[in-house]
């Protein structure tokens, strides 16, 4: 991808810093022999994935979250940013990057490197009975990382799914060997998926079923993740597999009731305590989410009933910059765009409404809802309207997920289905800014750079 020769040199300074890490000396004092600083063994390969500075803190959701209608920056705040990918993402501009590079892109490919490493080595190495867990955790986290960044690229650089035309559809560049010689070409949609869905499986197979730290990935995180993707593809039925699935691993809950709602960050950033979070992920700070720029939209403010502890705890207003987010389970002003168990449970109930088990659908909803209203306000939702309750397992959804990443994605599949479908607006002074239904602005271009090095086939906009 990007510059093969800029993927060989990763590879070394990952090996440079591996040496580093795991032996503990200084720079100075790392052998000049290549030999003994290239990985060899399983806690090698291991070492390279548990960089979660790598790894785990630049997901590439930068371009979802920032296209996504959960915010609002007012004309002059926007005219200042100096970032050209946010600042056209806010708007669904035509031409995102301006010759600039994506971190998007080029971060998720940077960790399907390392994953390809990690799992080509994984291959080379026969374990013996006492190192088999570790191998198996190794080659599952590989395979996890993987799928995470192929489908985040997906759900960014690629079309919603459709079953009728994915064959034909194009998907993203499929990394999965660690040879970087390998001519860059666009697969389908249908190819991607598939892909995805097969990594998922194996890694859910590998996984162990409590991770050592959540910047791994454990078996839930595994199904969990298997439960987007088939919802991306309106297969509910084995969305719900893989939800139920996850939810039977690890079905814990936070009581909102028992959280400090006048803390400036409501969660705490030893998220190891968060007992909801099942894989860390988060995107670093952006320039369009400082404190001095956003406010929280209004209509999504709105959504929340005053006994909603979620309006206490997800929100503060600010003196001097209005209504901000506090909320993250990363901790700090950083978004958490990882899975957790809240998200399994509104996967549950929204799949178990279209496969119609309306009963279990109202059990998922109640049971969230009685750990996120106050005990003495809180009632149960007893809607019998197949389509009712589909509107409120959505409404949770988009209350309950706040800047996690997941409402771009959703905004793509439920556009398919014109009772669901919206339409966005930016009101930028006397400017408006719209992206319609299915338009072909929710595929977000190839990079310019990308684009003059490979070759690709570029998206419609």
């Amino acid at each position: 991808m990007k510059i093969f020769r800029f993927r060989i040199y990763l590879y070394f300074a990952l090996c440079c810093i591996l040496a580093m890490f795991s032996c503990g000396k200084s720079y100075l004092d790392v052998k000049r022999n290549q030999s003994e600083v290239v990985p060899h063994n399983i806690s090698d390969y291991q070492a390279l994935l548990d960089k979660y500075d790598l790894m785990n803190l630049k997901s590439c959701y930068n371009l979802s979250i920032v296209a996504a209608d959960e915010y609002v920056v007012p004309l002059d705040k926007w005219e200042t940013l100096t970032h050209p990918d946010q600042k056209n993402a806010h708007i669904w501009a035509k031409e995102i990057f301006e010759g600039k590079s994506s971190d998007d892109w080029d971060e998720a490919y940077n960790r399907i490197l390392i994953a390809n490493i990690s799992a080509d080595g994984a291959e080379k190495i026969t374990p013996n009975e006492m190192e088999h867990e570790a191998w198996s955790t190794l080659k599952g986290n590989a395979f996890f990382y993987r799928a995470f960044n192929h489908y985040q690229l997906t759900q960014v650089f690629c079309k919603p799914y459709n079953a009728q035309s994915a064959d034909s559809d194009l998907g993203i560049v499929l990394r999965t060997e660690s040879d970087v010689t390998i001519r860059a070409k666009r697969a389908s949609i249908a190819e991607t998926y598939a892909q995805i869905i097969n990594d998922l499986e194996t890694a859910s197979e590998l996984l162990p079923v409590k991770a050592v730290i959540k910047y791994r990935p454990c078996r839930a995180a595994a199904f969990a993740l298997l439960a987007r993707v088939y919802m991306q593809m309106d297969n509910y039925g084995k969305a719900l597999e893989c939800a139920d699935s996850a939810w039977e691993l690890n079905h814990t809950l936070i009581d909102f009731n028992e959280l400090d709602t006048e803390l400036r960050y409501s969660f705490t950033i030893d998220y190891e305590s968060n007992p909801e979070i099942l894989f860390i992920s988060s995107i670093p700070n952006l320039q369009i989410f400082s404190a001095a720029r956003y406010n929280i939209l209004p209509q999504l403010y709105d959504l929340y009933e005053d006994d909603d502890l979620r309006k206490q705890i997800y929100f503060y207003q600010d003196p001097n910059n209005g209504l901000l987010f506090k909320g993250s389970y990363k901790g700090g002003a950083t978004f958490f765009t990882g899975l957790a168990t809240d998200e399994i449970l509104l996967m549950r109930a929204e799949c178990n409404v279209r496969v119609g088990k309306l009963s279990t659908a109202r059990e998922c909803l109640n049971l969230l809802r009685a750990y996120r209203y106050t005990k003495e306000a809180y009632s149960e939702i007893t809607e019998d309207n197949r389509e009712n309750l589909l509107k409120i397992a959505l409404e949770e959804k988009r209350k309950e997920l706040v800047f996690r990443g997941t409402r771009w994605e959703d905004l793509r599949r439920l556009n398919k289905d014109s009772r669901t479908a919206v339409t966005l607006e930016r009101n930028l002074d006397k400017t408006v800014y719209k992206i319609e239904p299915n338009s072909l602005r929710y595929a977000f271009p190839i990079p310019d750079n990308e684009m003059d090095l490979s070759g690709l086939v570029q998206n419609e906009r």
